[in-house]
This record gives structure tokens, sequence and C-alpha cells, in this order.
């Protein structure tokens, strides 16, 4: 069963900067992206497998198809970056039984015009209440665009 390292939204998913900087950390070998929409939609599988160096393995799979993989002990036997698209996927891969203890937000694309609370990560309030949530449940929720930033937990925020 793999390890999971780090989990990290970002609306971008796999992109430069997870590339050059956050699959370094921790001994990464493997990326778990959790997303419905490119989980099955085939041309956008390979432009995100294609994103990725021959020494990083990648599985993309659906919020639902996650939580089963990691139920029935189905994950890779790596050490895992898992990459979910927004805040809303993170909740509910979580509530469908997938282990979060710690999640950190990184680049996010706000829904709504509102005030926002991290302009690295550009966390905003449309954000929180499923974040607080996670965090009262004991996750530990943070923001962080790389990793020279400090981390600034969400209930800070708020």
């Amino acid at each position: 069963m793999g390890k999971i390292c780090l989990i990290r939204v970002d609306s971008r998913l796999i992109h430069g900067q997870v590339m050059t900087m956050w699959s370094k950390v921790n001994g990464i070998n493997h990326i778990l992206v959790i997303d419905d929409v490119v989980a099955n939609d085939p041309f956008m599988k390979d432009v995100y497998l294609m994103a990725v160096p021959d020494t990083l393995g990648v599985t993309i799979c659906s919020v639902e198809d996650a939580a089963e993989r990691w139920k029935s002990n189905n994950l890779p036997d790596a050490n895992l970056l898992v990459l979910i698209k927004d805040v809303h996927t993170a909740h509910r891969v979580w509530r469908a039984g997938f282990p979060i203890d710690s999640i950190q937000i990184g680049n996010l694309t706000p829904e709504k015009k509102t005030k926002i609370l991290h302009p690295s990560s550009r966390l905003s309030e449309e954000h929180i209440p499923e974040l607080l949530e996670m965090a009262e449940a004991g996750i530990d929720a943070y923001a962080q665009s790389v990793p020279t930033e400090k981390k600034i937990k969400i209930k800070s925020l708020v």
C-alpha cells in the first residue's frame, strides 16, 4: 500500500510548480490525481500524463475510485503526492473514506467574487465551510503555495 506524503489542492493539478518543487519532497515517486472530470476524459488524461517525467508514476482516478482503491488496499506501493483540483472534491473524497490527515491548499481558482483570504493560494471565503469541517475533524488544513512559504493554518485566516 502506498504512503501518502502530501495531499495538495491545486486547480492546475499537474503543472510546472508541482514537477519542480512539490514532487521532490519526502521522496515522492508517484502522483495520484483525484478528479472526476479528468478521470473520465481520455484526452485530458493523456495531457496530464505527458507532463510527468518517466521517473514518476501517475494514477488518475475519480473520487469514488480513489476511495475504493484505498479501502481495498489497491493504491500503488509508492510515496504518493495526491493532487486534487478543488476544495469540494477534497471534501467529497474525504467523506467517501479516503484518509486525509493533512491537506495543503495551493493555488485555487475562486468560484465567485469573494474576499481573498490568502493571496498566494487565492483561498477565498467560498472555500472555508468545507475546510473548517475537515479541520474540526482533526485534519491539519493549511495554505502554502510553495515549499519556502510558511504554512498558514486555515483557522487563522477566518
